[in-house]
């Protein structure tokens, strides 16, 4: 069965050495995990009223339904953390952030946390 849960201090700080990322305080992790083995993760921020999605990681090609768990419980937590709108800053393609309700302004993917699929369900992948 896979689980996707919260990562501690020790996996995000594994994760980002995995990923050749560099730690920075604050960072929180959802982790996809099958029997033991990572298969995956969502790493973001939260300053204040804005969350910021700064990357996903995927162990093997596949996995989008997946990766979109992690997206959705990351922005879950995000909402219920008081964030009222996210970004993308990672290298998440455009297909998932459209398909959660992500829409491009200034070059930059936002989603209103207060009216999103949080709140009123999924939207369509072509609205």
């Amino acid at each position: 069965m896979i689980e996707i849960k919260f990562a501690g201090i020790n996996e995000v700080k594994e994760i980002c050495h995995r990923l050749n990322v560099e730690y920075t305080e604050g960072l929180k992790v959802y982790a996809a995990v099958e029997a033991g083995n990572p298969l995956g993760g969502c790493g973001f921020y939260i300053d204040g009223k804005q969350g910021t999605l700064a990357f996903t990681y995927m162990n093997e090609a596949g996995l989008e339904p997946i990766e979109d768990g992690l997206l959705r419980a990351s922005l879950s937590y995000m909402f219920e953390n008081g964030v009222e709108t996210a970004i993308s800053k990672g290298n998440i393609s455009e297909k998932m952030l459209r398909r959660l309700g992500f829409r491009e302004k200034d070059g930059v993917y936002v989603l209103d946390l207060l009216h999103s699929f949080l709140t009123a369900g999924c939207p369509s992948e072509n609205s």
